[in-house]
């Protein structure tokens, strides 16, 4: 279960809650992040962000 916030106009990846029956996975929060935002029409407030790598 992943939780979401919105902070100001974006949402930020809160946390993420995994089960032991869950398959093994890497996570990038920052790429679910922007994906999320993305999806919602709220990219560019969250690429202003103060502290963001913006190499995606």
């Amino acid at each position: 279960m992943v939780v979401l916030r919105l902070i100001n106009h974006y949402y930020f990846v809160y946390s993420v809650d995994w089960s032991k029956a869950d398959q093994i996975v890497t996570i990038d929060l920052e790429g679910m992040g922007l994906l999320i935002n993305r999806e919602l029409g709220m990219e560019k407030a969250y690429m202003e962000r103060k502290f963001i790598d913006k190499s995606y």
